[in-house]
Formats: structure tokens, C-alpha cells, sequence
């Protein structure tokens, strides 16, 4: 991967740094969570090619000694070892930039509701709708999103008829948007 693509990212981190730091953005709210949510962005690519750039200067350092005949066995071997950790670092921090990279889709960015309802199948449905509502707030809060219940119906035994609840976070709607349709339960 051309790390030289990244020039252009650390010109525009520093434009939006200057940009946050004038006062009177201040007095506009959505420009200042626009331009905040970019700056975070481009800071993750810029930190990300940083590590990048460290990882190729540690590998180039260890073939150095590798190749320095005057160096002990020891040396060599605590090179190779070094030269190993920074090849596996550097692939995967390559693997995470090529992610950062691909353009994002405007609306991932955004808070979401979830609907889910008990379907024909009595108190087996609305014990599975529960269970799914206790999963999806699981997941949210692993992920530090904030869950907020709007509507609930619970059914005699525990479970849930309906339940509306919204979720706000970081890209939330980038990890929910594909979470919809129909499951089927079936009791064998």
C-alpha cells in the first residue's frame, strides 16, 4: 500500500484542526459535529498510517542487523524476531487502513429504532422476541451505544408481544442496517 495516498489525509487533519479550534463554530452546533466526526475519521487513518510507517522503519532496522556480520547469534536471532512481529503488525494495521479507507456510506453515521414483535406462535414467540431484545441490548452496550425503550408489551409469561426501543452511539447504523426480516421459530 502507497502510504504517499496519506499526504493528503494529514493536509486535511490539519485543516480541520484549525477549523475546530476557531471560536465562533461554537455558535453552530451541526457544522461542529460534522466537522468533529471528520476530524476523528481522518485522525484514526493518519494514526493508522503512522503505525504503519513505524512498523516498515523497525523491519528495515532488523534486516540491518540481520545483515551486519558482526553481530552474535543472539543479536541475529532477537532481530529476526523483531523483523517477524513487525511484518505481522504492519499486515494487519494494512488490513485496518484499507477498512478506513473505503468510503462510508453517509447515513452510517446515525442512530436507528428497532422494532421487534412476537409473531403467530403464542408464548414461544414472545419468549424468542425477549430473548432478541435482551441480545440486541447486550450488543449495544458492549459497544457503548445508549438504548432508550419507547414502547414495551410483555406477554403473561415473561416475554415480549412488542417492543420499539431506539439505539444511539457511534456508527450505529452502520452495524444495524442489515438486522431486519422475519426469523422463524420452530420447536423440535
Amino acid at each position: 500500500m502507497d502510504l504517499g495516498a496519506i499526504a493528503q489525509y494529514r493536509t486535511e487533519l490539519r485543516a480541520l484542526e484549525e477549523d475546530l479550534a476557531r471560536p465562533e463554530l461554537a455558535a453552530n452546533p451541526p457544522r461542529l459535529k460534522e466537522l468533529s466526526r471528520r476530524h476523528s475519521q481522518v485522525a484514526e487513518i493518519v494514526a493508522v498510517a503512522d503505525r504503519i510507517e513505524a512498523c516498515v522503519r523497525r523491519i528495515a532496522e532488523s534486516d540491518e542487523l540481520i545483515r551486519d556480520a558482526s553481530n552474535d547469534a543472539d543479536i541475529s536471532a532477537l532481530a529476526h524476531e523483531e523483523k517477524t512481529a513487525a511484518t505481522a503488525e504492519r499486515a494487519m494495521l494494512t488490513d485496518r487502513l484499507k477498512h478506513l479507507l473505503i468510503p462510508r456510506d453517509p447515513e452510517d453515521s446515525k442512530n436507528t429504532i428497532i422494532e421487534i414483535r412476537a409473531g403467530t406462535g403464542g408464548e414461544e414467540a414472545s419468549l424468542f422476541a425477549a430473548e432478541l431484545y435482551r441480545m440486541y441490548t447486550r450488543y449495544a452496550e458492549r459497544r457503548g451505544w445508549k438504548i432508550e425503550s419507547l414502547n414495551t408489551s410483555y406477554a403473561e409469561l415473561g416475554g415480549l408481544k412488542e417492543v420499539i426501543f431506539g439505539v444511539q452511539g457511534d456508527d450505529v447504523y452502520m452495524f444495524l442496517k442489515y438486522e431486519g426480516g422475519v426469523h422463524r421459530v420452530q420447536r423440535v
